[in-house]
């Protein structure tokens, strides 16, 4: 398996999604043992996703397509609404049948119990806003010591993911 691990220093940011052609990075950083951050500057409108598979089973949810429960699932998701503003904790139920790398149903936003949040800045003189997403660290890792990511962008026409199931983005607790 190929996935990629990243073990950082307290503070240290770390590149955990590059998109060179439109100038977009998301970073990761542990700011203290008990709080994690993902942010990015991005073109207004656009936002991003961290995608987490809780229990490490390699799927998203319990199976694919429509979700025969609505019971939470260890797989998880943390960024925005679809509007872009509020945080949005979600839990994941189903992977998409056509392509099993990527979530098909999750829970509507705020059903997953969370103590991160987001926060916004205002646009700069390129029009890009800062985007953090805050958490605490429990709720990456829970009781691991890894945590196995996917981190998707919305630029406003399509989503794009970096990292799936087979090959996921590795992180490591302090």
């Amino acid at each position: 398996m190929m996935w990629m691990a990243v073990a950082l220093a307290i503070g240290a940011q770390q590149v955990i999604y590059e998109d060179r052609a439109q100038d977009v990075t998301v970073n990761f950083t542990q700011t203290s043992p008990g709080e994690v951050q993902f942010s990015a500057d991005l073109p207004a409108g656009w936002s991003f996703r961290v995608q987490l598979d809780g229990d490490q089973d390699g799927r998203w949810g319990v199976g694919s397509g429509s979700p025969t429960s609505m019971k939470p699932t260890a797989d998880r998701s943390f960024g925005q609404d679809a509007r872009g503003g509020i945080y949005c904790p979600q839990y994941i139920f189903t992977a998409s049948a056509e392509d099993p790398t990527l979530t098909y149903s999750s829970s509507e936003c705020g059903r997953l119990p969370s103590k991160g949040h987001v926060e916004l800045s205002s646009l700069d003189d390129r029009t890009r806003a800062t985007i953090t997403i805050k958490l605490p660290a429990d709720e990456l890792f829970g009781t691991l010591k890894t945590a196995k990511i996917q981190v998707c962008l919305w630029d406003t026409k399509r989503t794009t993911c970096q990292y799936n199931l087979t090959d996921p983005l590795v992180l490591s607790r302090l």
